[in-house]
Order: C-alpha cells, then structure tokens, then sequence
C-alpha cells in the first residue's frame, strides 16, 4: 500500500497506519506502523523502528534497525539489526551488523562493523570500529570517552574510560582501567590505567607505566632506555643532539676535585 498524509510517504504493510507526525518517510512492512507524533523520521526495511511513536529525527535503513526504539531521536542506524533492541538512545551513529544491538542508553557514540558497542548501558561519546567475531567495545555498558579501533579492541571494556586502543586485539584484557594508550598492544590486568603500551606483543602489567614491544631497546628521540626484565623505563645518557647553544661551564675547579665520580648500573626494580 501507499499512503501519504502530512507530506509522509508509506510504502508496505502497515507502514505508518497510526502516524499523526509530518515529513516521515516509510518503506517496508512494518516500517513506523507504531509513529504517532514522530516526525522527520526515515524508515527503509522491515520493522524498521516499529515501536517508535514520538522520536524524531532518526534514520534507519535495514532489517529491524531501531526496531524497540520508542522516543529515540538524532539516531543514524544503517545495516542488519543495527541498535535492534535500543531505547533510550540519542545522537548515535550505527553502521553495519548488530551495532549497538542491546544498548539500553547512549548518546553520541559511533560504531562502525560488527557487533561494536553491542551491549552499552548509557556510555557516551565512543567511537569503536572493527569487524570479526568479537567487536570493538563489545562489552561495554557505562564506559565513556574510549576510542577502539580494531577487530576485538577494548572488548571486555565495561566501565573503563577514556581509553585509546588500535589495532586486532587492542587493549584486551582491560575492563575498568582508566586513560590507557594501546597501539598493538594488550593490557594485562582488569584495572590498569595511565599506561602506554606500543608494539603488537607489549602487554601493560602495572598502572602509570609505559611499555614497549619486547626487543626494543632504546628510543633516542625521546631519551629512553627499556628494561626488558621488568618492562619499565629510565633514562639514556646524555645526548648532544637534544641541545643547542653548548659553551663551557665557568666554575671554580677546586670544586671539581670535590666529585666523587662512580660507575654503576640502573637498578631493574626500581627503574
């Protein structure tokens, strides 16, 4: 069937039959069949925001995409079962599969490929973006601020917020942990935070540490020497290159024979 009524276009069983809203726009069996005053809605594919009686300003295209959502608006959602069983969204942008499929809450948050962000509670401002059996952010239900992006990064994220993870993998392991940077990397522990982690087989153990890819010996442009035994960091020698306008030090040279030069190694436990 074909209906229109307030500038609003229905195309398929039920689409829009309860509709009083304006400017809505309907095409699939089922499509809006709940909207009544909603308006400035687009709806393609079957059941697409269905349930939706008074939310504006939405976007869905593709089976059941916003199917539970009720009062929802500013919600983009493209693909297979994006945000299905939502509510309570606003302001979200879903593309692929399964995309906030269970989000109960959320605004302003973005997810790109499959399964990201399937389970947010009311996590704001993510980005997770990744594709593959575990998607990025899966897990997640109040976390907030987090980047992923990577098939499986941060995806046993909770609560953790304003966390940083690229690549396959990127920040497995963490779940409430704070402010890390994952490149590559994996945390090991549920609660670290404050850590940097650099390289596809560096793994974080300890909070406000930086860790490299194992191997990695020294960074010279930023004077920094790894400790393979523990993972931590300390300072190089002195470099020439990180200086400019060199002279000589004026100083009373009875007072150099006052030094005490020593040899020694860098302490592994406390570095």
């Amino acid at each position: 069937s074909i209906t229109t009524n307030g500038d609003c276009t229905a195309v398929g069983h039920s689409a829009l039959i309860l509709n009083t809203g304006f400017w809505n726009t309907a095409l699939g069996s089922g499509a809006l069949k709940s909207n009544t005053s909603g308006h400035q809605n687009t709806a393609i594919g079957y059941d697409v925001l269905s349930a939706n009686t008074t939310g504006v300003y939405n976007i869905a295209m593709g089976v059941e995409c916003l199917k539970t959502s009720t009062v929802d608006a500013f919600n983009l959602a493209i693909g297979h079962r994006v945000m299905q069983n939502a509510n309570n969204l606003g302001s979200n942008i879903g593309i692929g599969r399964s995309i906030m499929r269970n989000a109960t809450g959320g605004t302003f948050n973005i997810g790109i490929g499959t399964d990201a962000l399937f389970n947010n509670v009311s996590g704001i401002e993510n980005i997770a973006i990744g594709s593959g059996a575990q998607g990025a952010l899966m897990a997640n239900t109040t976390g907030s601020k987090n980047i992923a992006i990577g098939t499986g990064a941060l995806v046993k994220n909770t609560t953790g917020l304003s966390n940083i993870a690229i690549g396959f993998g990127s920040g497995g392991g963490n779940i409430t942990g704070n402010y890390n940077v994952t490149i590559g990397g994996i945390i090991n522990g549920s609660d670290i935070s404050n850590s940097t982690v650099l390289g596809a087989a560096a793994a974080a153990s300890a909070s406000n540490s930086l860790f490299f890819q194992p191997g990695l010996t020294t960074l010279s442009s930023v004077a920094l020497h790894y400790n393979p035994a523990n993972g931590h960091t300390g300072p190089v020698s002195s470099s020439r290159k990180l200086k400019k306008d060199i002279v000589d030090t004026k100083i009373d040279t009875s007072k150099v024979l006052q030094l005490r030069p020593v040899d020694f190694k860098w302490n592994a436990e406390t570095l």
